[in-house]
Formats: C-alpha cells, sequence, structure tokens
C-alpha cells in the first residue's frame, strides 16, 4: 500500500502546472538527460527566483523555437540558477499548417493580435501593407513584437512558436503564396465560414484578416482573383485583432 501512494503522489506532482521560460542559451550547447546545467540568464534567473519564486527540487521548461527541455531546480543563487535537464524533446507544429497575413494594425491592437496567434499555435505571421493600414513598422517594433510571440508561447505552452516576416505590400505577398494551400479572407460580405471549411482539403493554409477600417472593394476583388474563400466570421463586425483570435482558433478547433 505504501509503494502505491508513493506512485500516486508522483502521478499528481507531474500533473501539476509546470511554468515555462524562453531559454535560447540552454539549448546552445549538446545537452543530455541528467546532465546538470549552470544558467546565468540575468532575465530568467530573476523570474524563476524573484518573480515566480520556484523553490528548489521544483520543475519547469525551457525552450527555443525547435525544442523544449523538462529540468528540475537544484539550485539558486543571485546570478545563476543549476538545473537538472530530466526530458528533451523536439516541438512539434500544429496542423493545418496556418500562414497568418495580419495587417499592420495601431500599436496595441497589433500586439494583442500577434499575442493571440502565437497562443493558437498559427505556424508563421506575415505583417502586410493595405490601403488602410499605413503605419510604419520599425525594427524597435519587430523587436517588441518577437517578444509578444514569445509570451504567447510561454501562455500556451505551444513551443512551436510562429516567425514573423517583415512587412511586404499586399500585392508582393499575394505572388508569392503557394498553389498547393487553402486561402481564406475573412469579411462580413462572406459566405459561412462553416459552409467553405466543408469544401477545404489543403494541409497549408492562408489566413487574412482587414485591419482597423476594413478592405476595400478593389482588395476584395483582388483576393478573389488570388483564389481566396471569402468568409464571414459573425454577422457583426469585429475589431481587428478579435478577428484574428477567431479566424485562427477554428482552424484549431474544427
Amino acid at each position: 500500500m505504501a509503494m502505491q501512494k508513493r506512485i500516486v503522489l508522483q502521478n499528481n506532482h507531474d500533473q501539476q502546472h509546470q511554468f515555462s521560460f524562453y531559454s535560447p542559451s540552454f539549448f546552445m550547447s549538446h545537452r543530455e538527460i541528467g546532465s546538470v546545467v549552470a544558467m546565468q540568464d540575468e532575465d530568467l534567473v530573476h523570474r524563476v527566483s524573484r518573480v515566480i519564486k520556484l523553490k528548489i527540487k521544483e520543475k519547469f521548461v525551457v525552450f527555443d523555437q525547435k525544442q523544449h527541455a523538462l529540468v528540475e531546480l537544484i539550485s539558486c543563487l543571485k546570478s545563476e540558477i543549476k538545473v537538472l535537464c530530466c526530458s528533451l524533446n523536439e516541438n512539434k507544429a500544429l496542423s493545418p499548417n496556418i500562414t497568418f497575413l495580419l495587417p499592420v494594425l495601431k500599436k496595441e491592437a497589433l500586439e494583442e493580435a500577434i499575442y493571440s496567434l502565437a497562443e493558437l499555435g498559427v505556424n508563421s505571421i506575415q505583417l502586410i501593407s493595405t490601403e488602410k493600414s499605413r503605419r510604419e513598422i520599425m525594427e524597435k517594433d519587430m523587436i517588441r513584437l518577437q517578444k509578444m510571440v514569445i509570451a504567447g508561447a510561454e501562455q500556451s505552452k505551444h513551443y512551436a512558436f510562429p516567425l514573423i516576416a517583415p512587412v511586404k505590400r499586399l500585392a508582393e505577398c499575394l505572388d508569392g503564396l503557394s498553389l498547393d494551400s487553402d486561402k481564406i479572407v475573412f469579411d462580413i460580405s462572406g459566405e459561412s465560414f462553416f459552409e467553405i471549411h466543408k469544401k477545404l482539403s489543403q494541409e497549408k493554409v492562408y489566413i487574412l484578416i482587414g485591419p482597423e477600417g476594413g478592405l476595400t472593394m478593389q482588395e476584395l476583388l483582388q483576393f478573389k482573383k488570388n483564389n481566396f474563400n471569402v468568409c464571414s466570421l459573425t454577422p457583426t463586425v469585429l475589431r481587428a485583432l478579435q478577428a484574428a483570435a477567431v479566424g485562427a482558433a477554428l482552424f484549431r478547433i474544427s
């Protein structure tokens, strides 16, 4: 009976919530299960010891874009933590492969949309410039957006997070799309998504929403010429950041 009790307790511990931290430096050299790794990344040490306040022997996950590891905290100093590597795994991307064509939105809306798309497990994000999205994206903005992606990956535990491609003009972007793919543009003028979804068959999907102010008629005609299915999300008009989240979610729950 005592042995059975210990097994149950261990299983319950394994099922507890585990925090996740982006740490590419952990994987810069070869790692093996059972190895002890000293981690000196200032931000990571601060979050583990001061923000989350993990205790010795507690486990957490570290990851980069390709792999993740379950580690156990074995020592915690002011400028360094040491962890025991308990397991190593390759990250798995979700299917279908979603490239989200995201218009450049206002600063806060764009950041929130990026976070949601990472949280929902899209595979890549291509920023696009449309007639009604004219804000420039600077290098500092891209750095900030990538941080939002990381935050979404840490929250969702989907470690194969999307990469963000720099802004392209809409026409340039459409020219480079894969032929063997399904293409969706969400607009209130379109057909029901659920009717169109029955006809989709490709493993690669391109999704596009309109910016604040919507898409122009000329842009909608351009999408139709490029074999996009025009779909409606709801009978009401959503904000762009909400449309991004709902549109991506439909492909992850269907």
